[in-house]
Parts: C-alpha cells; sequence; structure tokens
C-alpha cells in the first residue's frame, strides 16, 4: 500500500490490488497490506514544478496500484506455495479455543520446504486475524540471556490484545539444539497461554517431547515429506514448465520441492533422455550443500556420506567404513537428522539428498569415495553369512555409483518387490511373460518344466502380489532324461557338466532356466538384478550345489556381465529360439567357492572405477588407501585365506622382495613379510603383548576374539586396545617398506 503525498488530508491509500483505502482505515507504522510498513513512491517521469499544473501528474500518481517489492515478494512465495493440506489442517486445528496440540514440531530435510510452510503458517493466521510472530533462530546470537531478550521483545511487539490468540513460528530451530532443554522447560514454558507455537528444524525433536506425561500430551511432532505427485505437477504447471519437460524433472526430483524449483530452472537438462543428477550439478551443490554445512566436524560428513551410499546403515557398518570403532555418538548425531529414517535394520538416507551426497563425493572425492565403499564392501562380505542373501545386494547397492556397476545392474533401494514362491493363477501370468520377451518355444519349454518340476521356481511380486518375474532353476539329476535332451538349454548344459566338469557323488548342477522380469511396460532390469542377488547366495545356501549355470539372451550387456562377474560363458552353449540367440553362463564352485569368487568380482568391478594406472602392475597407493589395504590382508589372514586376491600381494615392496624369484605366489610373500615384521615387534617397549595378539589374531587366529585375547593372556578390554595399538604400529612398518620400495632412487 502507499500513501499519495500529494493529495492533502482528504488523500487515500490504495492497497496492492489497486482499491482506494479510506485514509482514516489506512494501517499505521509498522502495518500494511502485508503487515510491513507502507513505503512513498518517488514520482519520476511527471511534470512536478510550480510552473506546471500538475494536475493531471497527481491522478495518475493516484490510480497508480504500487506496492513494496517486499509484498510482490510474499504474493508470488503465496502464489508458488502448492499442497500442504494436511499441515494446513493441523495448525487449524491448533487455533481453536481447546485445542488438542498446542507446539507442533516440523521436520523434515533441507529443501524439503519447511521455511515456505511456516510462511504459508504465518498467512493463514492473519486470514484469521491473529497475530503470527515468525523468527529465524539462525538469527538469534549469544547465550540464553541474549535468546530470550530477542523472543520476548518479539512476543512483546504481537498483534492483538493481551488476551487474542497468537501463534509463534521459529524457523532454523536447530540453531538452539544445544538449548533445547532451556527452551522447552523455560522459555516456551512461560508463555501466555493464547499463543500456539510451531518449530520447525532439520534434525528430529528431542525425545523428551514425546516421551514427558506432559508435553507428549500438548506437543505434535510431524515429519514432513516430499510433495504428492498433484502438488508437484500443480508446482511446476505454476513456475511455467513446459510439458515436454515435466516427465523428466519428475523423475529426477520426486516430491522435493527445492529439487523441482531448481530442476525446473534447469529444464532444459532433463527435458528428454535418461535425467540424472549428474547432469545438473547446480542441483547436486544445493542438496547436498545443505546438509553437510551443518557437520560438526570432518567425521560427522564421513558419516552422512556413508549413510548415503549404503542402504541401510547400521553402527558396526558405520564403524567399518569410518575406521573407527568408537561411533556411538556419530550415529546418535545421524540418527536425528531428518534426511535420515530409521528403520529396525538401520537408518536409511532420503533418496534424492542420498544420490546427491553420493554424487558430490565421487565427483569432489573420488578416492575417498571408493575408500568408503572398498570398506563398507569388506564389512558386508565378511558378514554375509550372518547377513544372509541381502549382503548380495547390499554390496551392489553400496557400488552402485562405480561406473563399470552402473553398466551391469539396475540397482534401486527398496523396490518393493519381494520374492516368493509359485502360487496358484502364476503359471498363465509367467508364461505370457516369458513368451513376450523370449518367444513361443520358450513358452512351451516353461509350461512344460512348470508342471513337471516346479520346486525351484521362485516368483518376484510387486507390493500387491501380482508377479512381475521368476527365477526358474531346474536340477539336471532331478530331471526327466528325454524330455532334457529335447530342451536345447537343458541339453547344452547337460553336455557342458558331461564333457567339462562331471558331477561326483552327492554334488549337483542346476540352471537357471528362466530370469527374466517385466510388466506392461516391458522389461524390468531392476526386477532382474533382484533376482540375481538373490540367486548369487544359492552356492553357500544349497547344499552341495556343484555347478551353477543360467540361460541370457545373447547381447552385449549380458557378454559384459559375463566378463566382470566372473560366471563365464560356457563354451559350446550357444543356441537359438525362435530366431533370438541365447548362451549360458555358469561357474564350479568347486574351482572358485563363493568367498573366492565374491572377493575376485568386487574386487574387479572397483579396480573398474580407479584411476589410470591402477591395473595389475604395482600399485603406489596413498596412505590411506594403504591402511585400508593393510586391514583387507589381515582379515583374509584372520579367516585363514589366501593373501593372492589382496591388494597389497601387488604392491611394490612385496614385488621387490619376490624379484624374479616365481617359487613363492604374491600371497605366500606377503604372508612371509607379515610374519616378519610382527615378529620384529618384540623390540617395541610393549612388544610381548602386541605379538600375542597379533599372533593369535592373525597368525595363528583364534575362532574368537575373546579366544584370542585368552591366548594371549590379557584381558578382553586390554586386548582390543592393544590389538588396535599392534596394528596401527605394524602398519606403520609396513608403510615405509613401501615407501622404500616405490622410491624410484632407491637402491
Amino acid at each position: 500500500m502507499i500513501v499519495n503525498p500529494l493529495a492533502g488530508a482528504n488523500a487515500g491509500f490504495f492497497d496492492c490490488k489497486g482499491e482506494a483505502v479510506p485514509w482514516q482505515d489506512a494501517p499505521g507504522p509498522g502495518r500494511s497490506c502485508y503487515g510491513r510498513a507502507p513505503i512513498l513512491q518517488k514520482n519520476r517521469g511527471f511534470d512536478m514544478t510550480a510552473n506546471g499544473d500538475g494536475a493531471a501528474e497527481r491522478e495518475k500518481i493516484s490510480e497508480i496500484p504500487v506496492c513494496r517489492l517486499g509484498e510482490t515478494v510474499e504474493r508470488e512465495r503465496a502464489r508458488h506455495f502448492v499442497g500442504r493440506e494436511a499441515e494446513l489442517a493441523l495448525f487449524e486445528r491448533m487455533l481453536s479455543a481447546s485445542p488438542p496440540v498446542r507446539v507442533l514440531l516440523l521436520h523434515g530435510a533441507g529443501g524439503m520446504g519447511k521455511s515456505a510452510l511456516l510462511d504459508a503458517l504465518q498467512r493463514r493466521a492473519r486470514d484469521l486475524d491473529f497475530g503470527a510472530i515468525q523468527i529465524d533462530a539462525g538469527d538469534l546470537t549469544g547465550g540464553r540471556e541474549a535468546v530470550e531478550r530477542a523472543i520476548r521483545g518479539a512476543i512483546d511487539t504481537a498483534e492483538g490484545a493481551p488476551g487474542d490468540l497468537a501463534v509463534l513460528l521459529i524457523d532454523n530451530f536447530e540453531a538452539l539444539a544445544q538449548l533445547e532443554t532451556w527452551f522447552r522447560e523455560h522459555l516456551l514454558a512461560d508463555l501466555p497461554g493464547r499463543f500456539r507455537v510451531v518449530l520447525a528444524m532439520r534434525q528430529q525433536p528431542a525425545s523428551q517431547w514425546q516421551l514427558d506425561a506432559g508435553w507428549s500430551r500438548l506437543a505434535r511432532v510431524h515429519r514432513l515429506e516430499g510433495l504428492e505427485p498433484e502438488a508437484a505437477e500443480s508446482l511446476l504447471d505454476r513456475l511455467g514448465v513446459p510439458l515436454p519437460a515435466r516427465a523428466g524433472i519428475h523423475a529426477l526430483a520426486g516430491g522435493h520441492p527445492l529439487a523441482l524449483t531448481l530442476a525446473a530452472q534447469l529444464g532444459h537438462e532433463v527435458a528428454s533422455g535418461q535425467p540424472a543428477l549428474a547432469d545438473s550439478p547446480q542441483l547436486v551443490r544445493e542438496l547436498s550443500e545443505r546438509h553437510l554445512v551443518h557437520a560438526p566436524s570432518e567425521a560427522a560428513r564421513d558419516a552422512l556420506f556413508a549413510c548415503a551410499l549404503t542402504r541401510r546403515l547400521s553402527r558396526p557398518l558405520l564403524a567399518a567404513m569410518l575406521g573407527n570403532d568408537d561411533v556411538e555418538e556419530l550415529f546418535e548425531w545421524l540418527r536425528r537428522q531428518s534426511f535420515a529414517r530409521e528403520t529396525l535394520p538401520g537408518l536409511i538416507s532420503h533418496d534424492l539428498v542420498g544420490e546427491a551426497l553420493c554424487a558430490r563425493l565421487e565427483h569432489r572425492h573420488p578416492d575417498h569415495h571408493r575408500r568408503l565403499i572398498r570398506r563398507g564392501m569388506r564389512h558386508l562380505l565378511d558378514r554375509a553369512g550372518e547377513i544372509g542373501e541381502s549382503a548380495i545386494s547390499d554390496v551392489l547397492y553400496l557400488m552402485r555409483g562405480l561406473p563399470a556397476v552402473r553398466r551391469i545392474f539396475v540397482i534401486g533401494r527398496d523396490t518393493g518387490w519381494h520374492v516368493d514362491r509359485l502360487r496358484d493363477g502364476d503359471s498363465p501370468v509367467l508364461a505370457d511373460l516369458t513368451e513376450r520377451q523370449w518367444g513361443r518355444e520358450a513358452r512351451h519349454w516353461f509350461e512344460t518344466w512348470v508342471a513337471a518340476a516346479p520346486d525351484w521356481l521362485a516368483v518376484l511380486r510387486n507390493a500387491d502380489h501380482r508377479p512381475l518375474g521368476m527365477s526358474f532353476y531346474l536340477d539336471l539329476e532331478a530331471l526327466d532324461a528325454e524330455t532334457a535332451s529335447r530342451d536345447p538349454a537343458v541339453g547344452a548344459f547337460r553336455d557342458h557338466v558331461e564333457g567339462h566338469a562331471p558331477l561326483r557323488r552327492g554334488e549337483r548342477a542346476m540352471l537357471a532356466r528362466f530370469l527374466l522380469a517385466g510388466d506392461e511396460s516391458g522389461p524390468l532390469p531392476a526386477g532382474v538384478a533382484q533376482l540375481q542377488c538373490r540367486n548369487a547366495f544359492m552356492p553357500v545356501s544349497v547344499e552341495g550345489l556343484a555347478l551353477t549355470g543360467s540361460v541370457r539372451p545373447d547381447n552385449e550387456p549380458n557378454r559384459t556381465q559375463a566378463r566382470y562377474s566372473g560366471i563365464r560363458a560356457l563354451p559350446g552353449t550357444e543356441f537359438s529360439q525362435d530366431g533370438q540367440p541365447f548362451f549360458i553362463m555358469g561357474h564350479d564352485w568347486r574351482v572358485a567357492p563363493f568367498a573366492e569368487w565374491i572377493d575376485g568380482v568386487m574386487g574387479r568391478l572397483v579396480s573398474l572405477g580407479e584411476p589410470a594406472g591402477r591395473g595389475d602392475d604395482a600399485a603406489v597407493m596413498t596412505r590411506e588407501d594403504f591402511e585400508d589395504a593393510v586391514r583387507d590382508a589381515l582379515s583374509a589372514m584372520s579367516r585363514r585365506r589366501s593373501l593372492d586376491r589382496v591388494e597389497l600381494a601387488r604392491s611394490p615392496m612385496v614385488q621387490r622382495i619376490s624379484g624374479a624369484d616365481t617359487r613363492q605366489s604374491p600371497g605366500d610373500v606377503l604372508h612371509a613379510l607379515f610374519k616378519r615384521e610382527i615378529q620384529a615387534l618384540s623390540e617395541h617397549r610393549r612388544g610381548r603383548d602386541l605379538v600375542a595378539v597379533l599372533t593369535h589374531t592373525y597368525l595363528e587366529p583364534a575362532p574368537k576374539q575373546r579366544a584370542a585375547a585368552h591366548e594371549a593372556g590379557l584381558a578382553y578390554g586390554t586386548y582390543r586396545r592393544r590389538l588396535r595399538e599392534a596394528v596401527a604400529v605394524l602398519t606403520e612398518r609396513l608403510w615405509n617398506l613401501e615407501r622404500a620400495a616405490s622410491d624410484p632412487d632407491a637402491n
């Protein structure tokens, strides 16, 4: 609203819509049509001289509906605010005379729209003639006294009579995290009863809000999620995004309000093709910075990255990825971050925020990106026997950002799909799927085998339990020989087994005759990947399994997967079906057992993401990579596994010791080196303890650490301290050897 300074005492105001307001009804100082002070319009371009008439110009000025710039900004904010009906309805219930809730604690990930929602709540309160005060806690500096003085000062200026309802809205409440108990029990408890309070924050509120018998009845904790699809579409419409660009933006940003807004500004980048965060560096920067900037330490930043990389982050996995056993405080801090959701197995990051953090880490710190992946991978694989088949999918999810993995697998955190046994009504659906993707002859063989041997058919289902795909294994020894000879896939696999890897008594050979997934939209690569993860665990879950094979369409993606996975294409197994070429991938688990195979395939996939020059030749590692390599080798020793495949076996120090002598493998040389250097620690001031803990943990490993402590003659707590010290001292000695071997000027 503006004042016409030329019109005298009877002149009026014009509001932001150009409507005249009588002078006596004009808002007073500090208020306007949006509760802010009016501003005078400077008159330019009009004849206002004493010699000029000026009447026409004065009339023009009095008709111009000019707002303050801030009021225009507020109107635009209101115009672009969409959705949040549930939150607005809850807020209106709070404004009743006897509300069920007096304090609303909103928390959500950065960019989720908390500040926009507070603005909307303030507008709604004023529309209902309630006083509304909004404070940004980030602007409050000093200790308790300064914060209390600032908040009480704002409350004292609240509009309305002392008995009228009023609303206090505080944004960025996490800035007062250190004062939260005092704020709740002192300042907030002392507020007049007419106040309703809304606190917006990134972190989850302290549990006391819900555990305290008093506050739990007055306070409501509400997590702010992404926009519903209709609201997201409405936002893009208001932002003026062309229809062709919207599908790509929805796929990239989902319901994340900030991401939708930024992606709309970059609409040309995601208007066509497969959208990806890597194509929108501004979006990555904005989303990641909003979380990293509040991390209190480098360890906390690494904890954020670890949560973003993993499917579910547990305390032991966080400890392994950070290389630090003491992560309880970090995990509790991470648990309170609103982009992390807690489940029984661990913490899950918000998809978009997690991907933005991963993209930033991979782009800016590629070595650290791979280091965290390697540490997490080693932890998960070491515990594959305890975790079960989900360990494989967890490892692949952890590695999803590596180029080689992206070329082979389509991986998501949780598809909502699950694997189940065959049920009534499934067979016709799966037969139709087989015919759509592999042809009529394949359908015939599916119907033949599902009638004769359905025991090993696993069905992939969606959340509604509708079949989406299958993994159908056949046990060669249990099949009718005559029928098997007519099936080109089963016949080719049987010929290979008999000619190249005959079975011994009690052994089994199994062929995944059908491995496919799809719906009306076409094939589902993510479904096939989920089934593959399940199948990968079969060698340790099926008794006597000696060989496995898998029928695949003969194309470049499947041939590439065969090369990288170590499940090689079996020679002589190519065949044609309805004009479509197929081949069989297979592996003999007697030659390379599961643990050795999984180490090899994961190692290859990680190494394919390494910088040039990090191949099979001697690798010059950074100190951090070297420390990881030492831990990896010690872990292999504790499980009595060969060291030939560990990264340290290719190090310059091992190659220098080996020289031209080929009588010993690199793994044997490395094991002898470890033994020598461990014995050399006897010269240390605590040498006896250090040698003892390393010997009984790695050289002659006891079955459990408590048993190793007993063998070393130490209390368990002392054993763990001495073990950390011993590994650090041993690593330092080995690092000196590595640097000397890497020096081209050394003798």
